[in-house]
This record gives C-alpha cells, sequence and structure tokens, in this order.
C-alpha cells in the first residue's frame, strides 16, 4: 500500500491550486454490493471510504459540487480507497442502483448511527470502522480528514480502542474528547474527559493547573455540580476568569449548572411544562441553601423571565425584565452570555418591553432605557433611532416618533425593518406584537 503521509505531503499545497491533468476527481463504485466491496477492499489492499447522503441534504450537494470534483481530491482517493456512495433516504425517482443498495443503506444506518448527513465513513482493508467525521468539509479539511483515516495514530476508532484499554498517554486524552463530542458521542466523550480532568489536571499544582488551555477544556466538560471541577469555578471564580480573560465566565457556567439541576428539572419534563404554578419561592430557598442569596436571586430571576415569556404572561414578563435590568443591568436574552456592547444591551432591552409592554410607567422605563443606547453607543445607530422612534409612538407621542424615525431612515436607509416601521407610525398602525 503507498505511504499515505507521502501522497498527502504532495496533495494539500495543490488542493487549491491547478488542477492535475487527467484527473476527474473522486470516482464512486456504486456498481456492486456493500459484501462485494468490502471482499474487494480486502484482495486490493485498500480503504473504503463510504458517504452517506440524501437526496435534500444540503451539504451533500455542496459536497458533490465543490469537493469531490477535485483532481487532487480524486487522486488522493484513488490511490487509497474504494469509494461509494450510497442514498441513505428513498424518493420517487430513485433508479434500480439506488433500490439495490436499500437494504445495505439500512444495514449501515444502523450498524454505524448514521443520524446527520452527510456522514463520512472510512473503513480498513479488512472492513472495520476506522474514523469518521460528518458535515461539509472544505477540500483540504476533506484532505487532512482522508489523511487521518490512513494513520493508525489519527483514526478515531482505533484510537477509542487504544484508549479502553487503557493504553492512551493523558496528553492524548483531550484531542480524543473533543474528537467524540464532535462526532456526536457525548457519552464517550464525558468519559474520556473526566478521566483526563480528575486524574491527570486536578493532580497538578496550581500554577501548572491554571491556564488557559487546561481551563478552557476543563470549561468545555464541567457539565454538573457533581463535576470535582465544578467546585473551582464556584469557589475561584475570579481567578479563572483572569487567567481565561474572560468576565463572568465562571459565574455563568455555575448558573447554567444550578439552573438545570435547581429549576428546569422541576419545571419541565420532556421540554414541556410539568405544573403550571411555580413555587418560585421554594425554589429560591432551596438555591439559597446549597450555594448563596445572590446566585438563587440572579438565577431564580432569570428563570422566570424565561417562564414567563414562553406562557406569554406578558405583565409578569416585563415585570421581571424591569426587575433584572434594574439589578443586574441590562441584556440580551438571544446572546446572553456573550460579551456586547452597553449600548446594544440597553437597546434590546428596551425593546423587549416596547413590543410586550401596556403599562405607561413601564413604556416610559424604556424610553429611559433606549436614551441610554443612543447616548452610550460609540457612533450615532439607525436601530436605536428605530426603538426610541417606536416607544415614543406606543406612547401616543406621535409627532415626536416620526422625527426620530426619519432620523433612523438617515442613518441606515437600506433597512426594511425601519421602513416598515417610518410606514406603520404614519398610517397609525401597531409596530408592536399585538397577540
Amino acid at each position: 500500500m503507498k505511504n499515505s503521509l507521502a501522497v498527502l505531503l504532495f496533495v494539500l499545497p495543490g488542493i487549491l491550486c491547478a488542477q492535475t491533468e487527467g484527473q476527474t476527481g473522486i470516482r464512486f463504485d456504486n456498481s456492486i454490493s456493500w459484501n462485494a466491496i468490502k471482499a474487494k477492499a480486502k484482495e486490493e489492499n485498500k480503504y473504503i471510504f463510504v458517504d452517506c447522503f440524501a437526496t435534500w441534504c444540503g451539504p451533500c450537494k455542496k459536497m458533490d459540487k465543490e469537493v469531490y470534483p477535485v483532481d487532487s481530491i480524486g487522486k488522493l482517493f484513488s490511490d487509497n480507497f474504494l469509494s461509494v456512495k450510497v442514498q441513505m433516504d428513498s424518493t420517487a425517482k430513485d433508479n434500480e442502483d439506488v433500490k439495490a443498495w436499500y437494504a445495505d443503506a439500512r444495514q449501515l444506518q444502523d450498524e454505524y448511527k448514521i443520524a446527520a448527513f452527510p456522514t463520512f465513513l472510512f473503513l480498513s482493508p479488512d472492513g472495520k470502522l476506522v474514523h469518521r467525521s460528518m458535515g461539509y468539509i472544505d477540500p483540504r479539511g476533506f484532505a487532512s480528514l482522508a489523511h487521518d483515516a490512513l494513520n493508525p495514530n489519527k483514526q478515531y476508532y482505533t484510537l477509542m480502542e487504544t484508549y479502553r484499554q487503557g493504553k492512551m498517554a493523558y496528553s492524548d486524552m483531550p484531542g480524543l474528547a473533543i474528537t467524540a463530542r464532535s462526532f456526536r458521542d457525548a457519552g464517550f466523550a464525558d468519559t474520556v474527559a473526566k478521566n483526563y480532568i480528575n486524574n491527570y489536571l486536578l493532580k497538578l499544582d496550581d500554577t501548572a493547573l491554571y491556564t488557559r488551555k487546561n481551563l478552557g477544556f476543563i470549561t468545555d466538560f464541567t457539565r454538573s455540580s457533581t463535576d470535582k471541577t465544578f467546585k473551582m469555578f464556584y469557589t475561584r471564580a475570579n481567578r479563572i476568569d483572569t487567567v481565561m480573560k474572560t468576565k463572568n465566565l465562571s459565574q455563568n457556567l455555575v448558573d447554567v449548572i444550578i439552573e438545570q439541576e435547581e429549576i428546569n428539572n422541576i419545571l419541565y419534563k420532556d421540554g414541556k411544562p410539568a405544573t403550571d404554578n411555580p413555587d418560585w419561592k421554594k425554589i429560591q430557598t432551596n438555591i439559597k441553601k446549597r450555594y448563596n442569596d445572590p446566585y438563587a436571586d440572579r438565577i431564580v430571576l432569570w428563570s422566570k423571565i424565561k417562564w414567563y415569556e414562553r406562557r406569554k404572561d406578558w405583565p409578569e414578563y416585563c415585570k421581571n425584565v424591569i426587575l433584572k435590568v434594574e439589578k443586574y443591568g441590562p441584556y440580551d436574552k438571544v446572546f446572553y452570555y456573550i460579551q456586547q456592547p452597553t449600548a446594544s444591551l440597553w437597546n434590546f432591552s428596551a425593546w423587549e418591553i416596547f413590543m410586550y409592554g401596556t403599562d405607561k410607567a413601564q413604556l416610559e422605563k424604556a424610553l429611559e432605557w433606549s436614551g441610554q443606547a443612543i447616548k452610550t453607543s460609540i457612533k450615532p445607530d439607525g436601530e436605536f433611532f428605530d426603538t426610541y422612534a417606536n416607544i415614543l409612538y406606543k406612547l401616543g407621542r406621535k409627532e415626536e416618533a416620526l422625527s426620530y424615525e426619519q432620523k433612523a431612515i438617515e442613518l441606515n436607509p437600506m433597512a426594511p425593518d425601519i421602513k416598515e416601521n417610518l410606514e406603520k407610525i404614519q398610517k397609525g398602525e401597531p409596530t408592536w406584537a399585538t397577540k
């Protein structure tokens, strides 16, 4: 068998450059059965590449258009693989060749637990699954994937077996855990990560432990209050945030875990509300007993906001949004744990009250927040003036609203939402949610 590394070193520099004359990309062979392909691979001592796709899959079509036709990709695969495309769905337009593969497609789907498309399977010449991946991958990345599939030191399932036999060095475990997670093998990813964290990282002294690399990995795999690393984020937040150079990283992680365990597991079952009347006082008391007042107050208030929004109880929703902003500052529910400019946060908070509030005092509060967005913005922003105009309009101050909406248009003349709002204000139509 040809040396795959030598092939890759030859192929990679030319992936995005001129095509090799005479090459026509990957040649897929579906003329024989799955069992016949495996027999042929063993006879020719070649690996097997299987593209599991669906007719409706956009990323699959993108692979067909942008990756598989690349000549250098074709050479890499023709030298090292037998390649086959397997259609995993069925349509009325399927020809006899596709239909002949129906049974094999179902076998592959069941045996290799294929749940997303495209899924790429790589099997050794003796028919053993050694590597896999999924989703669109550009030509350079796809060539690297093929190289990994040919390299026992990079093959996912070979590494998995090495780990299970207790032969894997600690230094190789983070990469395996991250790869397992990317393949949606969450259970195995957590098992490897916890082994590495508990039996290696947590035995380091503080100087060696508290690095961005180590803490980044620990952050990604801390998911429960029973994890040994949870206490680090709860008791040593300042040190972790300083090393990671991310404000409130530790607090946000702890918040998410406490909310899931102490609130969501009680309020929801299978994604649906398990009660119509949460005992917020009891929930808050229980969190205070296990943790402290600041965590309990902050997390319960945030959970109330999401609960009342889901129930479309807008009076309670707006009341709690105002409580949150006044106590903890403006926020953005969509990008709640991502740092953003303060002006954008003021604008979002103001817009929420505008959309769902009916009480004049609440709308006046939103107008104040909107003014803060305009005031604290680095440069004039049409969206911020649009928010201010809409709140004025809902307060019944139409002429002032039109003036600010005109300013919004001047700042952002191509924004369709601002144009639409201006037209509605001119016509006297609502620009806010009516249900």
